[in-house]
């Protein structure tokens, strides 16, 4: 197979050291005193977490993959090889012919069988259409599947089938695809496309692969294309110096539809360009454009990553590692890279080493880092970086290319990693050209700590009844920050846990560690191993070690057990009796002391011992490990002195022989006593200074702080400097020196470099100490805490004439603020830590809080505020209203004034009339709907209006010789009310069991219950009545009844009745009641043709006509059709009783058969003297 793949070359030239001159020194900026406490490191959310290192098994190939794509569930790659095999096989065995492309399961890692298109030359990109259903590949290919396609196919990414009506021929090599809608965009080293002159870029469409109009031109080959969303631009890599005719080194952007250049701002700071140089890869996601490169000896230094605005191309982060990388994938806020990464020490990542060592993929955030850390030395230095996570796969180096490489491409999604290249391992097993990872929850968790040998304990006695252990550090591949324990005993399953500590480490970055033994039993051999644990619970024990127990037990030190809590990494007590080593408790980094320093002298701590340094000689105390001086860090130390020379107290130095050529993170004494914190950043010394001097012989503790919101320099628990723009020092390699090094050329050097004093209790931490840790660490050298000052913080808030008075965002460092005084610059004062407060007149007032902490120190702030009279407010218009008839009644008195009150109420009552009063009376010439408005007028003046929409009701014209009359058109809650003519209605029955709701009279009854309603004062002898009658629902059981009563009096009446049954159907018949009992007149019959329906009506007539006898007839109909003639029963009855005039009336009954309740609305009652004749 060939291997003529992208000229992707190997830096094999070693690079020169970087050396970072001492520049002219800027004066020394120094910060005045001042009381607060130093600040901790700035707090950041949790990095998105990348995923597992686990490697899952994959299909794997005899040959190199230069890309790979996912989509939906599969991953189709490409490159050149010839044949794929299962994950597990080993090369030569189980052999599926796969020439150049091949596509497999994203889940499960297994080829897809079915998928087997041929190209007949190696592949080189991928790209997938918008709307899934094609692949298209571009490379060095001449056919697919045997039929010519020269260098640019469309496959079908269901069946890998060539799509035989796509054709868009290149004619050279294909470098680059990328799809937006319906257009594929080209780049490569072709002059044509798709039969049309192009000069490196073109593009076609990718349904019909017919070119588009779209030809910028590139000077050399074209490597990456991206097309980020919303912008409306391609972004273009590679190796040109120039873009559609405009310069644009390695990079820059074109319009997506003219192809005109755009800007492109990060090839002003980026530029790699030319025959060993590139722009190597792009990728786009959310805003984001990230990019990745290599040289070999051209114009950049660029061989990392770097994120730019995908609309404008401004630079937001570029990851200054040396090692060229190839391809990039964002995904969840993370970006996967992969390359050959041979030093990344500018962004926190491996240094070089020598033989070098690769880190073949890496993971960063696609932010920069969240707390503004920048890149410290390599080729970018001071620029944005982003933050560096744990995940360290090891691919080994392939042979495929003869350029020995691992990975080429990477892919991403939010459940899988993929990547392709020429890798015959991964993570030390046999995983072929292809790999997945997944994150963490889904994934085995088996990748554990490494590093078995390196536990063995080195155990060493520091003190008497102590004994250290020491070990390297382990690593793992996925988790930066392990677990150790010291166990103490024989047999793993019974040892004792005697000390646990956690220690961030990688491959590149694996400390000597140390755990102390105080506890251990005197006279007795005893047993040591070191159990690390990742996150995961993956554990290794290392080797165990037996070493003789010390002679006398340990004396306790809370003072030290609090430095070691506190996560120092280097803790020198300097209280050994003689010798020239003092050991380090924490670590294995002991200081070897020159023979003039004094062991034994008095220490800070009651019955513990310090080391007194000469202040002459150019080696003082130095560590033994060289290591890279950390970015972010506090050293602690205390010291007594009296001399007038001064002296460096702690500091690093490159050199552990004599006094070092470099010199950085110096923390000194000026002749005159003061402490001076500084650094070298950016070439030029910066630091911070005390005002007070320190050299009057008592014991002074100082910690001197470097971090992300700047340095500082606490002294005796107090800040004594701080300076926020200091976040970061030079790269330097070297050695802690305690008690003297060179200070040559450093600001306000002392005259003497050595210190001539005592020192003790010295410590490193790889963070800002907190204001808590630094005062606890001051009091137990018995140094009284002081006591802060508070911020008086007062938010005032005006509301017209009224102010609101907040000061809870007040605050004390040291303890608590616990009271608040206001003076409110009228005169007033006030308390609280919230308060309001209403000014008499309106000006501008300054306002003063004064707050007081719990130990009575006060702090003071002022603001001023502007108060002014409010403006009057409108007022409200209410307005109720009651019609009766054609009178309506109006009422304005829910009208109100928030500020006064309403003095006037004027009325238009929508008929031309008007009037004025809070309460108004008006009768409606006729009936209809009258919009009133209500104008309401408060004491200043303002108005307001409100209007109602009122109906009244002429009296019904009523035909000669009516004597009843009711259209219920009222409310009544309980009763009939009060006909329109004839009077009140007198009902009987169930409380509730008759009601008006302003449309018909209700008849609610129960089963085996009866209500009524008569009008009394009406008095007909010859009377017809009609009336509506309708259910609300059909009656279950025996039915419903309904009558009509006429001749009514408090003995009796006649009665239409009317029976409603379950099925709809109506029976009619005639009765006469004498008190309770009822006689039957005329048997009920069915109506015929007549069925009621729920909430269909049926109307009823009944007349009495003569005396002695009396003639009565009924007829019923449904409601809406014609009355019929004849009448459906009659008869006659002389009873003397109803021979006379009497009332008229309703009543209903509900079968006791019955088992829901039905109500009856009737409606249009009308009686008059005047009777049917037919």
């Amino acid at each position: 197979m060939g291997t003529t793949g992208p000229r992707r070359r190997v830096r094999r030239a070693a690079r020169r050291a970087a050396v970072l001159p001492l520049l002219l020194l800027a004066p020394l900026l120094v910060a005045p005193p001042v009381t607060a406490a130093p600040a901790s490191s700035s707090s950041t959310s949790a990095a998105p977490a990348p995923v597992s290192a686990d490697v899952l098994p994959t299909v794997q190939v005899d040959g190199v993959v230069w890309d790979t794509l996912v989509l939906g569930g599969t991953v189709y790659a490409t490159g050149s090889f010839a044949q794929a095999r299962p994950a597990g096989a080993a090369p030569g065995t189980q052999l599926t012919p796969r020439s150049n492309v091949l596509a497999f399961d994203l889940a499960t890692g297994e080829l897809l069988t079915g998928w087997d298109a041929v190209l007949d030359g190696q592949g080189l990109a991928l790209a997938a259409s918008a709307d899934g259903s094609r692949i298209f590949v571009g490379g060095d290919f001449a056919a697919v599947d045997g039929v010519p396609r020269n260098r640019l196919a469309a496959l079908d990414a269901r069946t890998g089938d060539l799509v035989t009506g796509w054709k868009a021929n290149a004619g050279a090599r294909v470098r680059a695809l990328a799809v937006s809608g319906d257009t594929l965009y080209v780049g490569g080293v072709f002059t044509t496309l798709a039969g049309q002159a192009r000069t490196r870029l073109g593009a076609v469409s990718a349904t019909t692969g017919a070119p588009t109009t779209w030809a910028p031109t590139a000077d050399a080959e074209v490597t990456a294309l991206a097309v980020p969303e919303g912008t409306g631009s391609v972004v273009v890599a590679g190796r040109f110096t120039t873009l559609d005719d405009q310069v644009a080194r390695g990079s820059g952007a074109v319009d997506a539809v003219t192809g005109a250049s755009r800007p492109w701002a990060v090839n002003a700071t980026i530029q790699n360009y030319g025959p060993d140089s590139a722009i190597y890869s792009l990728t786009t996601s959310g805003g984001q454009v990230f990019g990745s490169g290599y040289d070999f000896g051209g114009p950049s230094d660029f061989e990392n990553t770097f994120a730019a605005d995908a609309a404008t191309g401004t630079l937001q982060w570029v990851a200054g590692c040396y090692g060229d990388t190839y391809d990039t994938a964002p995904v969840g806020g993370v970006l996967y890279s992969v390359g050959h990464p041979h030093n990344c020490s500018a962004i926190g990542g491996n240094p070089e080493t020598s033989p070098r060592s690769w880190q073949r993929a890496m993971v960063t955030t696609t932010a920069p880092a969240a707390d503004g850390s920048t890149n410290v030395g390599g080729p970018f230095p001071g620029q944005p970086r982003p933050e560096l996570l744990a995940w360290t796969p090891e691919l080994a180096a392939g042979t495929v290319t003869g350029q020995q490489q691992g990975a080429w491409t990477v892919s991403a999604t939010d459940g899988y990693v993929v990547l392709g290249g020429e890798f015959p391992t991964v993570n030390g097993v046999a995983q072929q050209g292809l790999v997945r990872f997944v994150p963490r929850a889904a994934s085995p968790r088996r990748e554990g700590p490494n590093g078995y040998t390196d536990l063995a304990p080195a155990v060493t006695a520091t003190a008497p009844g102590v004994l250290r252990a020491s070990w390297r550090a382990a690593y793992d591949r996925d988790d930066r920050v392990l677990t150790y324990e010291l166990l103490r005993g024989e047999k793993l399953s019974t040892a004792t846990v005697v000390g646990r500590r956690t220690a961030s480490t990688a491959w590149w970055s694996r400390p000597t560690l140390a755990l102390s033994d105080a506890t251990v039993p005197a006279g007795a051999p005893q047993t040591y191993r070191v159990r690390v644990a990742d996150a995961d619970g993956n554990v290794l024990v290392g080797p165990k070690v037996t070493v003789d127990g010390p002679a006398t037990a340990a004396t306790p030190s809370p003072s030290a057990d609090a430095v070691v809590a506190d996560g120092a990494t280097a803790y020198w007590r300097l209280g050994e009796p003689s010798g020239t080593r003092a050991f380090d408790l924490v670590g294995a980094d002991d200081l070897v002391l020159p023979t003039s320093a004094a062991r034994g002298a008095a220490g800070v701590l009651a019955g513990d011992a310090a080391t007194t340094f000469a202040g002459s000689g150019s080696l003082q105390g130095v560590s033994t490990t060289a290591q890279a001086a950390p970015q972010t860090y506090s050293v602690e130390a205390w010291f007594r002195t009296t001399s007038r020379r001064g002296g460096k107290v702690v500091g690093v130095g490159s050199s552990r022989t004599g006094a070092s050529a470099t010199t950085d993170r110096n923390v000194y004494l000026t002749s005159s006593g003061q402490l001076v914190h500084a650094v070298s950043t950016g070439g030029t010394v910066r630091g911070v200074q005390s005002a007070a001097a320190y050299n009057d012989g008592r014991w002074h503790h100082l910690v001197a702080s470097l971090g992300a919101d700047g340095m500082q320099l606490s002294v005796d628990g107090v800040l004594v400097g701080r300076r926020a723009d200091v976040t970061s020092a030079r790269s330097l390699t070297g050695y802690w020196r305690v008690g003297g090094d060179s200070l040559s050329g450093w600001p306000l050097r002392p005259a003497s470099d050595a210190l001539a004093g005592t020192v003790d209790e010295v410590a490193v931490y790889p963070t800002v100490l907190t204001t808590g840790q630094v005062r606890s660490h001051a009091a137990a050298g018995g140094l009284a805490a002081p006591n802060d000052v508070p911020t008086a913080v007062a938010t005032v808030t005006p509301s017209w004439s009224s102010v609101q008075l907040d000061g809870t965002a007040s605050s004390d460092p040291d303890g608590r603020v616990v009271a608040w005084a206001w003076d409110l610059g009228d005169g007033s004062t006030t308390t609280g830590a919230t308060a309001r407060h209403t000014y008499a007149a309106a000006g501008r007032y300054t306002v003063t809080l004064v707050v007081t902490d719990d130990r009575g120190a006060t702090a003071r702030t002022t603001a001023v505020v502007d108060v002014v009279e409010p403006p009057n407010t409108a007022p409200t218009a209410t307005v109720a209203a009651s019609t009766g008839g054609l009178d309506v009644s109006l009422d304005g008195s829910g009208s109100t004034d928030a500020d006064g009150r309403v003095v006037a109420w004027a009325w238009d009552l929508g008929d031309g009339q008007v009037a004025a009063g809070e309460r108004v009376r008006h009768t409606y010439a006729a009936g209809g709907t009258y919009v009133v408005t209500l104008t309401a007028t408060d004491d200043d003046g303002a108005t307001a209006t409100a209007s109602r929409t009122v109906e009244v009701v002429a009296p019904p014209v009523v035909p000669a010789g009516t004597v009843a009359w009711d259209t219920f058109a009222r409310t009544v809650a309980g009763g009939l009310g009060t006909a329109e003519l004839g009077g009140a209605w007198t009902t009987t029955g169930a409380a509730g069991g008759t009601s008006v709701d302003g449309a018909a009279g209700v008849l609610s009854v129960a089963a085996g219950r009866a209500v009524s309603g008569r009008l009394a004062s009406v008095a007909a002898g010859d009377v017809s009545l009609t009336t509506t009658v309708r259910p609300d629902a059909l009656p279950t059981g025996g039915g419903v009844f309904v009558a009509g009563a006429v001749r009514a009096g408090t003995d009796g009446e006649y009665r239409a009745k009317v029976r409603v049954l379950a099925d709809g159907s109506v029976t009619l018949g005639l009765a006469r009641t004498d008190g309770t009992a009822e006689t039957t007149l005329a048997a009920p019959v069915a109506v015929p043709g007549l069925v009621v329906a729920p909430g269909a009506g049926l109307r009823l007539r009944l007349e009495a006509v003569g005396t002695d006898p009396t003639m009565l007839r009924a007829r019923a109909w449904a409601e809406g059709t014609a009355e019929p003639d004849g009448w459906q029963r009659t008869a006659t009855d002389a009873t003397a009783s109803r021979q006379g005039p009497g009332g008229v009336g309703l009543w209903a009954y509900l079968s006791g058969s019955s088992t829901a309740p039905v109500a009856l609305r009737v409606d249009d009652l009308a009686a008059g003297t005047g009777v049917a004749r037919r």
